[in-house]
């Protein structure tokens, strides 16, 4: 395969696990929170003897309203901060009761002082704010000055010496603070990792942790010590156990061990190092030492809950050349939604214990490759590498035939460099979608959506597996659906029975992850932009025959009030009797009106009925975007027929007189819109003349009212 231009060639940082000598072994229970609401508060057993790292199984401890960073308190009750709704929780471990306060500020990473008695909040960064723990209650808001006055993390030495962080992700300066004054002293600015800090008793240094860095900190002199960069990572909030291991949380779903016992630096590459996966949104760890930390941890029963009495998963470094190590499963994705491949996942045969040198990876549409390295890929364990390459993403994500599109380009004593099969791991998106308003009554709007592969779709559900943006919003709770129809091949037409439906001008996009569509390979859709949606609007039919240069903005009505409904009935023999006019300022309105057929007058007389029975509206007006407006419902009663005159056919004509104030009582512009409903009927109605014709209707029954009109203001 050919290398395009967008070949990046790269050496590898590798950060397998490392040697096992001098190693210290440890073990106990982590604490560490997920910060994608629902099940947010966990634990987790961990044993390392010496040449292994093995979790147990994640237990839930709570379920909080946002959680973030986690201390114990001085009672072992645990304190978990609520993210940016500015409450600090506090969790009986064994009880599970939980306590909440008002933290004052937004309540991210915690710290416990050295006195004990109160706890420490900060957003990330944000202001500071103290908790006192005895009793428990609200924060009290410190106002910080001097080089930095917001932070992320504070860390204490000892009762005078405390340090901060103040870094939103992977980058932030760091300092001394002043606990009396709440002065802050800046002695690094933009430090790679000065997000998450601990106070390690074991080397006397600062660990500060933040996006693909850990740094190591003399506190007695501000001076960076050592440091490590661990490609693809993004490092949160991390802790040590005082014995020469740290724990990092990666919000990518994984955690880093370390053990740095005999070299007391972290950036010794002889030290052990494994990550291994945990949960989604991993985010902070609660303190294994010092301040902080479990006053009264309850021993692990299971020290070693390995079975395998070999359980090290790291091969040999040097095998043989009958044991390279293959790719055995690839998946191409599309990780930010946009319809462009722009990451794999590959799945290795055996345990690998660094990173291949270089991959590369084949177009699968355009036959072009492109060769990515250590700033693209992620070992998440022992057998999985995430490689991302959005800034060589692929220009087509969906519907491609699976094949052999890629190579391990490392050397032959570790990986194979055979060609290995990558699969379609990208869901359906539609490519043409062209919405059809229905033009008469008797017509169902619909919609036709193209899709860009074979796709599987539940044409049984009536649920509307779309989302719709409209002038800003999303309307798509309005929308029901009466059927769905393969049109042939990747087509389907969707039809409605509301008022309420997708129209040209919209966008619209697949719900993420609805199992109501999907790829003949069983992918989801993780659409994050919208395509327009085509077609032709209703024609517009004019109510008022105007000469458009006479006509001015001014408003018919001076301070319109909010009406119940927006058609009055009016007598067309009489034409200045309405005949449920409640209101002054409507009937005063209609005397002064012309009246006739529509074309004939200054308003906006939509339809005309002769009737010779009570009947019952029920109509909804939309604006020419589909926008509710407003509804009218009402009766024509016996008694009112029976103060009307009859014209020369016997019959009473009863006028339509569309009051143009919106739900809101606000009075609508001039434009288009459309009027939908029904009128039933407990006798004989005989003709319904609207916009588009005639409706009949016959006893007992109600018959739909569908027409578009033009409004002019006067």
């Amino acid at each position: 395969m050919g290398t395009s231009s967008l070949a990046l060639i790269l050496a590898f940082c590798v950060w397998g696990a490392g040697s096992a000598w001098g190693n210290t072994p440890t073990s106990g229970d982590l604490y560490f929170t997920t910060y994608n609401g629902g099940q947010n508060v966990h634990k987790v057993s961990f044993n390392f003897d010496g040449k292994t790292l093995v979790l147990g199984t994640i237990q839930t401890v709570a379920s909080t309203k946002g959680a973030d960073g986690l201390i114990f308190a001085p009672d072992n009750d645990l304190l978990v901060g609520g993210q940016e709704n500015s409450l600090i929780h506090k969790i009986n471990i064994t009880t599970q009761v939980i306590q909440s306060q008002n933290a004052r500020v937004q309540a991210y990473h915690l710290a416990l002082d050295p006195s004990q008695t109160n706890a420490w909040a900060a957003g990330i960064p944000g202001k500071l704010a103290k908790i006192p723990l005895n009793p428990f209650a609200d924060g009290i808001l410190e106002t910080l000055s001097g080089d930095d006055t917001i932070v992320t993390s504070l860390a204490f030495q000892d009762a005078s010496h405390a340090f901060y962080t103040s870094g939103g992700g992977g980058t932030g300066n760091f300092g001394t603070i002043d606990m009396t004054t709440f002065t802050t002293h800046r002695l690094i600015k933009d430090l790679q990792g000065g997000h998450g800090m601990a106070y390690d008793a074991f080397t006397g240094n600062l660990m500060l942790f933040g996006g693909q860095s850990i740094v190591q900190i003399d506190p007695a002199t501000g001076a960076q010590v050592d440091g490590r960069i661990f490609r693809g990572t993004k490092f949160d909030q991390g802790t040590v156990d005082g014995k020469g291991h740290l724990f990092v949380a990666n919000n990518n779903g994984s955690l880093l061990f370390m053990d740095y016992s005999t070299t007391k630096k972290i950036g010794d590459t002889t030290n052990f190092v494994d990550q291994l996966p945990t949960l989604a949104n991993m985010d902070d760890v609660a303190p294994l030492s010092g301040l902080g930390a479990n006053p009264n941890p309850i021993p692990n029963p299971n020290p070693n809950p390995n079975p395998n009495p070999n359980p090290n998963p790291n091969p040999n470094p040097n095998p043989k050349p009958d044991t390279l190590i293959a790719v055995s499963k690839a998946t191409y994705l599309d990780n930010d939604g946009n319809g462009r491949i722009d990451q794999v996942t590959l799945t290795f045969a055996k345990p690998i214990s660094k990173l291949p040198a270089k991959i590369q990876l084949q177009d699968p549409f355009t036959g072009k490759s492109i060769t990515v390295a250590d700033s693209n890929a992620t070992l998440v364990d022992n057998t999985h590498v995430i490689v991302n390459f959005k800034s060589m993403e692929f220009t087509s994500g969906t519907g491609f035939a699976i094949g052999p599109y890629g190579t391990i380009l490392a050397d032959n004593s570790v990986f194979d460099n055979k060609p290995f099969v990558i699969g379609d791991g990208v869901g359906p998106r539609p490519t043409a979608v062209i919405a059809n308003p229905p033009q008469t009554s008797s017509e169902m709007p619909k919609l036709t959506v193209t899709f860009s592969e074979n796709v599987v779709v539940d044409v049984n559900s009536k649920t509307f597996p779309f989302e719709i943006k409209r002038n800003g919003s999303d309307p798509t709770s309005g929308i029901r659906i009466v059927s769905v129809t393969s049109s042939g091949g990747n087509t389907y037409v969707y039809t409605f029975d509301s008022t309420f439906y997708p129209i040209p001008g919209d966008s619209l996009r697949i719900k993420k992850g609805t199992s109501l569509i999907k790829d003949t390979v069983g992918n989801t859709s993780n659409m994050t932009d919208y395509v327009p949606v085509g077609g032709k609007m209703l024609q517009v039919f004019y109510t008022l025959g105007e000469d458009k240069a006479s006509i001015i903005s001014a408003p018919a009505i001076d301070g319109p009030v909010a009406l119940p409904n927006s058609i009055y009935l009016v007598d067309q023999v009489s034409p200045t009797h309405c005949l449920n006019c409640t209101e002054t300022i409507v009937q005063s309105a209609i005397s002064q009106s012309q009246t006739g057929s529509p074309g004939d007058g200054a308003k906006a007389l939509l339809l005309s009925v002769n009737v010779n029975a009570p009947f019952h509206f029920d109509i909804s007006f939309f604006d020419n975007l589909g926008v509710f407006v407003n509804s009218a419902i009402g009766d024509l009663t016996q008694a009112q027929l029976n103060t009307l005159p009859k014209d020369k056919n016997g019959n009473y004509s009863v006028g339509f007189f569309w009051w143009p104030v919106s739900a809101q009582g606000q009075m609508v512009g001039t434009g288009a819109y459309i009027a939908r409903g029904a009128i039933t009927t407990s006798g004989t109605l005989k003709t319904i003349q609207g916009s588009q014709g005639q409706y009949l209707s016959v006893t007992n029954q109600s018959k739909n009212v569908f027409f578009t009109f033009g409004f002019i203001r006067r």
